[in-house]
């Protein structure tokens, strides 16, 4: 079966699980049609390694977050969030950037408010900086609520240092 007889099938679609189509034969239109078929993103042989993490490490919170799909339970805030008025940036893996401001931040996600309208599970980069003098914080999040009043972010594996960062900010910004 071709990759895309694969994208075709019902239940390869209804699963909404990403897929990377590689092939041999690079054509502008097979990739395309694999593109619309759904396919996260379509690569030529042979792989460049580096592309390859590239598109892993976007593709992989997605994955994980239709895992958490099937285990969500009604909302509960993991941690305490520092209430806030920051410049922010979101870069989306499809290369649109968004610029806003963030609202709220805790260790595992944050609320901001960007003016583009966002599908949910929409995967990008974070980019901030806090208030603390240090550099920017760079984390993958995925959007997992749209609210009038901005959207909400769950963080993917932030680095230990920016968590540490973060819990600092949430102790001196007052309640």
């Amino acid at each position: 079966m071709s990759g895309l007889d694969f994208l075709q099938l019902r239940p390869v679609r209804a699963l909404g699980v990403p897929i990377v189509a590689v092939s041999g034969v690079v054509n502008e239109s097979q990739a395309r049609e694999c593109l619309k078929l759904g396919a996260a993103d379509f690569m030529g042989k042979p792989v460049q390694l580096d592309r390859l993490n590239e598109v892993l490490t976007f593709l992989e919170p997605h994955a994980m977050s239709r895992v958490a799909e099937l285990e969500r339970r009604p909302e509960k805030r993991r941690s305490t969030r520092a209430r806030l008025t920051l410049p922010a940036r979101l870069c989306e893996y499809n290369g649109r950037e968004h610029e806003g401001t963030l609202l709220e931040v805790g260790v595992s996600g944050m609320k901001a408010h960007f003016a583009a309208s966002l599908d949910t599970d929409t995967i990008g980069r974070a980019i901030f900086t806090p208030p603390d003098g240090g550099p920017p914080i760079e984390v993958i999040a995925i959007l997992v609520r749209a609210d009038p009043d901005g959207q909400a972010f769950t963080f993917v594996r932030l680095d230990p240092r920016d968590a540490e960062r973060l819990r600092d900010l949430i102790r001196r910004t007052p309640a």
